[in-house]
């Protein structure tokens, strides 16, 4: 399956904000199951697409996000019909993952996640019926959040199973992931403080070795922070049949939301794709009853687990995301282990959200939160001040490909906006504080305020530059630098930059910079 260079689907339309609020100057992408006005709604298949007329309004997520100040600017990728947790699509291609090079996204909120990751914006809208946010975002090391169901309306979203579709989003920082919520899910019924910790030592179990080690000093750092911790097997040693039981209602739900659309058009389904709604149709009720009944008592059991303040930890995923052009079979067998950790979610309507808390030979891995049906902000409130990534040994580790991928897709758009003069962009790169600096050719900046003044007023011409020997290291997770070399065509000088990276709660920013010009020659 061929890989797209790009998370967009190729008619994206671009949207401004409507309204001012807590997404001010954000990027928001949007996955192609919500209606934008006077666009058809792709649903990830041609023949739906040409099947169906274009919207009248937006989708409520979509206008509400633009309400507080988010940007659109651009419609991502889907996996066909929503309909896969693989992120390719036989029609579209599949979107990167630059933080895992060569391996699949994850979908099928695909073309959100490679987006956010690949920091080409700074929200990505999706949904996640059966862990199509969560999966991702452990495979691409991004916030993922998937609401309790039934707390973000739906309305103007192409459906996939309605007693299990949310409408979740991305984020590179648990302040973004934050933010979004802040706008669509208003406040918890019932405000909760997390007193108690559950650790699903069940679902920890189905892990391999390398998975358990690596997700362990997350969950130690989790402990320290309450004064109770448990471990139960949540499914109560019945994965298979809670699996079983979701992917029966699911495939009901399927089928009757587009039994009658797809007998009617026939549409052309890849790979996979076609397998999953054969099934769905050959679903019947005496199925859907005893599988009911195991959801019924799975939402009994888990409600005396999640009791009030209680946070359930539990793995996003079984392993890093598989390579890409896996042959189907093992990616079946790969998505039937992730179902048995993702539907725990999808059962109970309980709020999940998977953190870059740590990878594995180099390649992300999440860890999830959980808290009882409706504690979303609860939920959120904990995530921002409690941070459980990997924050690496004593020594900080050099060069770790994600953080890398990271920091050179920031350096990327900070020299795009500076050619550019998008001033706009790099007063947002920069971070505002009074110890920021900035050395330049014939000027020393001390503090942001002086520093986007300067910009403010500096020429719009002449700024397009070539660059040499760009070097860009990072050091844990946190902190980086990139040096460069770099040369005018109006000038036979040479320049050299440096900056400062450090991660932030919105975003890497520049703390410190330096601009020089010199007569040698390039460095070699």
């Amino acid at each position: 399956m061929s890989v797209s260079t790009s998370p967009f689907c190729a008619a994206s339309i671009s949207l401004d904000a409507t309204g001012s609020g807590v997404l001010d100057g954000l990027r928001l992408g949007v996955k192609d199951v919500f209606d934008i006005a006077g666009h058809v709604t792709g649903f990830g298949s041609p023949d739906w697409q040409r099947t169906h007329a274009a919207a009248l309004h937006n989708a409520a997520a979509v206008a509400a996000l633009l309400a507080a100040g988010a940007k659109m600017t651009g419609i991502t990728v889907t996996d066909e019909m929503t309909y896969s947790l693989n992120g390719e699509n036989w029609h579209y291609g599949t979107p990167p993952n630059p933080r895992a090079p060569g391996r699949i996204p994850g979908g099928s909120s695909s073309g959100s996640v490679s987006a956010v990751a690949s920091d080409l914006i700074d929200i990505g809208l999706g949904t996640d019926c059966g862990g199509s946010v969560r999966l991702p975002a452990s495979y691409c090391g991004v916030y993922g959040m998937r609401p309790s169901h039934g707390r973000v309306t739906t309305a103007g979203l192409a459906p996939l199973a309605e007693s299990f579709d949310t409408v979740g989003w991305f984020a590179s920082s648990a302040d973004h992931l934050k933010r979004v919520g802040t706008v669509l899910l208003g406040e918890d019924a019932a405000p909760q403080t997390p007193t108690r910790l559950v650790i699903a030592s069940d679902l920890f179990a189905q892990l391999g070795d390398a998975e358990r080690s690596a997700l362990e000093p997350a969950v130690e750092r989790l402990r320290a922070q309450f004064a109770e911790v448990i471990e139960v097997h949540v499914a109560n040693d019945h994965q298979d049949e809670l699996m079983l039981a979701f992917r029966t209602l699911q495939g009901a739900e399927i089928w009757a939301a587009h039994g009658a659309w797809i007998t009617r058009e026939q549409p052309q389904f890849g790979p996979g794709i076609a397998e999953r709604f054969q099934g769905a149709a050959k679903i019947q009720a005496s199925d859907t009853a005893p599988a009911q009944r195991v959801r019924d008592a799975f939402r009994l059991r888990l409600a005396t687990i999640l009791t009030p303040g209680t946070v359930l930890c539990l793995p996003s995923a079984p392993g890093v995301a598989p390579e890409l052009n896996t042959p189907g079979d093992q990616l079946e067998v790969f998505r039937g282990k992730a179902m048995r950790m993702l539907c725990i979610a999808g059962m109970s309507g309980a709020p999940q959200v998977s953190v870059p808390a740590a990878s594995v030979d180099g390649l992300p891995l999440g860890l999830s939160l959980m808290m009882a049906p409706g504690a979303d902000q609860a939920l959120l409130d904990f995530v921002i001040a409690h941070d459980v990534r990997d924050q690496g040994p004593g020594q900080p580790e050099i060069n770790r490909p994600e953080v890398l991928a990271e920091v050179q897709a920031m350096f990327a758009r900070y020299e795009h906006a500076l050619v550019h003069n998008e001033v706009a962009v790099l007063d947002h790169l920069f971070l505002d504080s009074a110890h920021t600096l900035r050395y330049g050719v014939g000027e020393n900046l001390y503090g942001f305020a002086q520093i986007r003044a300067f910009r403010a007023g500096r020429p719009s011409v002449g700024l397009m530059r070539d660059l040499h020997n760009t070097v860009i290291t990072t050091f844990g997770r946190d902190s980086a630098t990139a040096c460069t070399e770099f040369t005018r065509e109006s000038s036979s000088r040479i320049g050299r930059q440096t900056q400062t990276w450090i991660r932030t709660d919105a975003g890497w920013k520049v703390v410190a910079a330096h601009v020089s010009l010199m007569d040698a020659p390039l460095a070699k």
